[in-house]
C-alpha cells in the first residue's frame, strides 16, 4: 500500500485491525508515548505514515513486551 492509498488519520479500531492489541494495551502505549498518535477532542488518532514509520523500526519492543505478557 502507498502513502497515497492510506486514510488520513486511523481511529483505535483501525489500529486494532492492523496490530493483534486490545484497546487497553493501545491506550497504553499512546498514553506513554511509545505508540505516535494526536487527540482531537475526545477522539484519538494515529497517523498511518507515522504508524507505518513506528512498526518498520520495530515499535518500542521494551514496551509492548510489557504490554503483551
Amino acid at each position: 500500500m502507498s502513502n497515497s492509498e492510506l486514510p488520513q488519520y486511523l481511529d483505535l479500531k483501525a489500529v486494532q485491525r492492523i496490530l493483534p492489541l486490545s484497546r487497553a494495551q493501545l491506550y497504553y502505549l499512546i498514553q506513554t508515548k511509545a505508540l505516535p498518535a494526536v487527540k482531537i477532542g475526545r477522539r484519538v488518532l494515529v497517523d498511518p505514515i507515522k504508524l507505518k514509520v513506528w512498526l518498520d523500526a520495530g515499535g518500542d519492543r521494551s514496551v509492548a513486551r510489557r504490554v503483551v505478557r
